[in-house]
Parts: C-alpha cells; structure tokens; sequence
C-alpha cells in the first residue's frame, strides 16, 4: 500500500475571509431589511386603513382617555379623538407606536438568537412601547392644553425622536440580557 500525500487545500483569500466575517452582519442587515420592507409593504394595504389601523386608534384614544380621567381631566372619547372642553386630540397613523415597535420587533428577529428569546424580547418591548404611546398621547393632551405653542414642537420634533431611540434602547437592552443569560455569545478570545 503506498502512502498518499495528505491533500492540499487552497490558502483562503482575502475576500473569503473578510466574507467570512462579515457574514453575521450581512445576514443580520438582510434579515432585519426585508422584515422592515414587509411592514411598509403591509401597512400599504387598504385593509390597514379600514380595518387594522382605526380599531388600533381607538383603543389607543380610549387607553388616553382613562389615563387622563385618573389624573382629573374632564375627557370624552369620540371614535379616534380624546376631547374637553379646551382642546382636543385625534390619534391618526404616525401617532402610535406601530413603527417603532415593528422596528424592535425586526432587530429581535433579524438576530440569531433562541426563538423562545425572540419572543420575550417582542413581548416585553413592544408592551413598553405601547405604555410610552400612551404616556405621549397624555403629555401631548396635557401641553395641548397648558402650553399650545409647544405641542407642535412636541408632537413633531420631539416624540418621534423618542420612541426611536426608545426601541433602539430596547434592542440594545434585550441584546446585553441575551448575552447574560447566553454567554456563548460572547467572542473568544
């Protein structure tokens, strides 16, 4: 029997290697892209609109409403707009926390991690959001009221630049507890 020599496999290039390592952040991006475009792209049926959208509005009002009846203010919900007798409110698209939380809700399932993570992470940060579009939905009533030359500023420039960096504070807090409870995610070194 004669011994063969052991086979020789090509050195790795440059390219495969920086492939190699940029592989997780490319899959990551990709993922996390087509969820987004799957949102805008869902939010663009009429169904949204009609259906999905106004009834989300609603309770949304509704939840407002109950927040400000508990600190005192005299308010009346009528279909989407939370009304008294000195100002008045509507919830419309934009002025929710749907966009935000599909964003965390994207970062979540864009990165590899247990399912079962995933869904506590969606869970437990879409929830919070929810909580902090209520919390704007009051404060906006309430500077409507007191201060109506600062609600655009708030409305417009402000809140949106919150939840924002609220749901990106959520992915970021969600990750640092994935990698306490899973610490294989760490690098070795």
């Amino acid at each position: 029997m004669k011994l063969q020599p052991p086979l020789q496999t090509a050195p790795a290039t440059v390219s495969d290697s920086w492939w190699r390592n940029k592989r997780p952040v490319l899959a990551f991006t990709l993922r996390f892209s087509l969820l987004m475009a799957l949102f805008y792209a869902l939010s663009l049926l009429p169904w949204a609109d009609r259906v999905a959208f106004p009834a989300y509005m609603r309770a949304n009002a509704a939840a407002g409403s109950l927040v400000l009846h508990t600190l005192g203010e005299d308010t009346r919900v009528d279909g989407i707009s939370i009304r008294s007798e000195r100002f008045a409110v509507n919830i419309k698209r934009g002025c929710d926390a749907v966009e935000p939380s599909w964003l965390l809700a994207a970062c979540i399932v864009a990165f590899p991690a247990a399912a079962v993570a995933k869904l506590w992470g969606c869970l437990a940060g879409v929830a919070l959001l929810q909580v902090l579009n209520i919390v704007r939905i009051v404060s906006l009533f309430m500077v409507g009221q007191r201060w109506p030359r600062l609600f655009e500023t708030l409305h417009l420039e402000v809140w949106p630049m919150v939840f924002i960096a609220a749901a990106i504070a959520l992915w970021l807090a969600w990750l640092r507890r994935l990698r306490h409870v899973s610490p294989q995610l760490h690098d070795s070194k």
